[in-house]
């Protein structure tokens, strides 16, 4: 297994001053772990350049605020690069998060 240091996004929005406008709160955290499984596809979508998708699983050791905000993670940073995370599974003390396509957030 491919071992795992990296950065984890956790994104919250929250009102801010003025009522009805809302904003994204972005928070970012170095955690270790292993990489699961490590697959890439190129995504035909009739366009000239084909888009990059992973398959990657990663498993990260969660601390308790990765437990307490799992559904705030967005993306994990790998190979210098955002990609947007689409599952998350929690087995204790481990975090199994599935990552897609690139993240634009």
């Amino acid at each position: 297994m491919t071992k795992f240091h990296g950065v984890v996004g956790f994104v919250k929005t929250e009102e801010s001053a003025s009522p009805g406008i809302f904003k994204e709160i972005v928070a970012e955290r170095l955690y270790i772990g292993d990489i699961i499984r490590e697959v890439n596809h190129l995504r035909d979508n009739k366009k000239i350049n084909p888009d990059l998708d992973v398959n990657h699983r990663v498993s990260i050791v969660a601390d308790a605020y990765a437990e307490a905000s799992a559904s705030h993670i967005r993306y994990v940073i790998f190979q210098g690069t955002k990609w947007c995370v689409t599952a998350f599974e929690v087995k204790r003390p481990r975090l199994i998060l599935s990552l897609g396509g690139l993240y634009n957030g």
